[in-house]
């Protein structure tokens, strides 16, 4: 049985995740079908299906939480992002082009971008799991660079110096011309 230490130690980290999904889904179209509250309820019980020891609370900084938090948020929205482009087309997902404002900022506008983000980030985790680490953070998450290096453990100039090579990394890839600011 959890003690009220606990319950008030998770609704901390569930206001947290919910503060990230509106932040990730803020600027969504008006006609976008997953929403704040239902994203950060589906990425809670991932969590804690995947991992019962965490609701614990045995996290007390919440960076194993929030880390883990914006994979799920990523896979959540690519499940999403892969059945509306199954409903849309009828089928797989077309590779486009996406405009740098679609993968930075405060929204993912599309699913073909997610999607186009989701494989990139695989892609680049295999150069530089580092990079890739902050660019999902910064992409999936939302997190500012002061935030990414409260996650990680890392100086946030460290990690200012990996998003601009994961920017320069990921700006070469085709399909996202330009992509830097």
């Amino acid at each position: 049985m959890a003690d009220s230490s606990t319950d008030t130690g998770l609704a901390v980290l569930y206001q947290r995740l919910r503060a990230i999904c509106a932040k990730r889904l803020g600027n969504e179209r008006i006609e976008h079908t997953l929403q704040a509250t239902a994203l950060a309820n589906e990425v809670w019980l991932r969590l804690f299906e995947r991992n019962p020891a965490a609701a614990s609370g045995a996290d007390p900084t919440g960076r194993w939480f929030i880390r883990n938090a914006v994979v799920t948020i990523r896979h959540v929205l690519v499940d999403h992002a892969r059945a509306k482009q199954r409903l849309k087309r009828g089928g797989g997902a077309l590779r486009g082009s996406i405009e740098p404002d679609q993968l930075e900022g405060e929204g993912i506008r599309s699913s073909e971008a997610v999607l186009l983000a989701d494989e990139l980030l695989s892609e680049l985790s295999v150069a530089s799991p580092l990079q890739s680490q902050i660019a999902q953070l910064r992409f999936f998450g939302g997190l500012t660079f002061a935030q990414i290096a409260m996650v990680t453990g890392l100086d946030e100039a460290m990690v200012r110096r990996e998003w601009n090579f994961a920017l320069l990394w990921l700006g070469s890839r085709p399909g996202t011309a330009g992509w830097l600011p």
